[in-house]
């Protein structure tokens, strides 16, 4: 089952605190932990043969630490816990972002399916309560450069895969689901007709 979460339209739920989004839950479902990640995907680089970026997009993925105390030498997407100090959720993803990837979000377009947890690590569960909540948003960054410069202390590489090679590394269940729905939600728009707005 997925956790019940508040029906906050985007805009609105990227602009609220920490205290203000963990304030649309009944006291008996409050999450204990308040996460963001970010869904990060960027075209394909032209081959040999090709002098145009791919239809194919790469999804950025970090590889934690082997001293992680959670999820050491798991692959997951960028992102970390919301600071009761940031001015608004959207401002704790971009932060976040830019600590481990140096990539700054300049856009979010879109939001998939929350990953929650209890007490043991790793677990999705179906219920928020003294849970840790993570809500999982698809970016877009500013700039042509996408390299990746990870820190060192959190992460030992970050990759951009695709949705074969993600389903090759290893990574929580939990860490899993996103990333299908990831892929998923990049299908979905795609079918749309949506995906220029990614391509850059």
């Amino acid at each position: 089952m997925k956790a019940t979460i508040p029906k906050i339209p985007l805009a609105r739920l990227l602009s609220l605190s920490k205290a203000q989004f963990l304030s649309h839950f009944p006291p008996s479902l409050r999450p204990k932990h308040l996460a963001v990640g970010a869904l990060i995907f960027k075209p394909s680089p032209p081959t040999s043969t090709t002098t145009k970026p791919s239809l194919l997009l790469l999804l950025l993925l970090l590889k934690r630490a082997a001293h992680d105390p959670a999820f050491p030498n798991l692959f997951a997407v960028p992102g970390g816990h919301v600071e009761s100090t940031d001015p608004s959720l959207l401002h704790g993803l971009q932060r976040e972002v830019l600590e481990e990837t140096s990539l700054r979000v300049r856009r979010v377009v879109g939001q998939i399916d929350p990953l929650t947890w209890g007490d043991r690590r790793g677990r999705r569960g179906n219920s928020t309560a003294g849970a840790s909540l993570q809500l999982m948003f698809v970016c877009e960054v500013g700039g042509e450069d996408t390299t990746v410069r990870v820190d060192a202390g959190e992460h030992s590489v970050g990759r951009w895969v695709d949705e074969v090679e993600a389903g090759r590394l290893d990574m929580s269940g939990g860490m899993r689901r996103v990333v299908e729905d990831a892929f998923g939600w990049r299908d979905g728009v795609g079918e749309r007709g949506g995906l220029e707005g990614l391509r850059g």
